[in-house]
């Protein structure tokens, strides 16, 4: 018995936090107590860990962004030291809220399961 990546999680084919096949016996009621009892909760906390990595990277990501996004505005510069004019600092607001918000999507997809799973009441 193996499983496949929940949508939105694909292309995790060596992913480290992937749960292990298990062999069923041939036995429906072994069969179902060894899914019940090994595989789904292996299964569960596989997802957990995948949903935790996807949002840290793409929260990592977007930190960097903007910070590259407000150093220029900072220091009123490109990155290649050209001198930002007034209408530059303002337009240089929309491409980074572009590459941001795509990324951002994935945040929006896994993060309300994630924090349903980190409740007081079923976690430390």
């Amino acid at each position: 018995m193996g499983a496949f990546s929940p949508e939105g999680l694909e292309g995790g084919y060596g992913d480290p936090h992937a749960p292990r096949g298990i062999v069923l016996p041939p036995f429906p009621g072994r069969a179902a107590q060894s899914l019940t009892d090994r595989y789904l909760p292996a299964y569960e906390q596989a997802v957990h860990a995948r949903q935790t990595v996807a949002i840290a990277a793409v929260l990592g990501d977007i930190r960097s962004e903007y910070d590259t996004w407000q150093a220029m505005n900072a220091s009123g510069r490109y990155s290649d030291a050209t001198p930002l004019s007034a209408a530059a600092l303002g337009a240089s607001t929309e491409p980074f809220l572009d590459h941001a918000w795509h990324p951002f999507l994935t945040v929006l997809d896994h993060a309300p399961t994630l924090l349903d799973r980190c409740r007081p009441a079923n976690s430390p």
